[in-house]
């Protein structure tokens, strides 16, 4: 690890990842592409003949949304205590040199939690309850 450490640099070293992160990135992810389908089939409706299939195609989104399970809010966290984040702002260079988040993924990944502003633990947590479409569990203890 050491000789790894003087000899290559940060940007070049292989990611190890983490299984948990890696599903619960993977969640977000597909969450998010899930929205922006919708989104395209919302505008493509707008401009569908009347009474065609497509009219018919789209998902309504539930307004009363379902609480997290428990376990899976925990999991959140705990990719987040992984990620060494807590409740200061982090930047995409403390996201990449833990080495858990493919480089490839850092920049938008952390692009889709700060939404131009600064990716902390409650962002984190707010935009994971928006790409699954659920609400906080009752006690939200982290």
């Amino acid at each position: 690890e050491d000789f790894i450490a003087k000899s290559c640099p940060d940007f070049f070293r292989a990611h190890c990842g983490h299984h948990l992160v890696d599903e619960v990135l993977g969640k977000m992810l597909s969450g998010h592409a899930e929205r922006l389908q919708d989104l395209a089939e919302q505008k493509a409706q707008l401009f569908a003949p009347r009474r065609s299939a497509e009219l018919r195609s789209c998902r309504k989104i539930d307004f009363v949304q379902p609480q997290v399970p428990l376990q899976e809010w925990q999991w959140w966290n705990q990719v987040l205590d992984l990620l060494e984040v807590h409740n200061e702002p982090v930047t995409q260079s403390h996201l990449r040199r833990t080495r858990l988040i493919c480089p490839d993924l850092v920049g938008y990944i952390h692009l889709l939690v700060s939404d131009g502003e600064t990716f902390t633990r409650d962002a984190f947590l707010k935009t994971m309850l928006q790409v699954t479409n659920q609400r906080a569990p009752a006690k939200s203890s982290r």
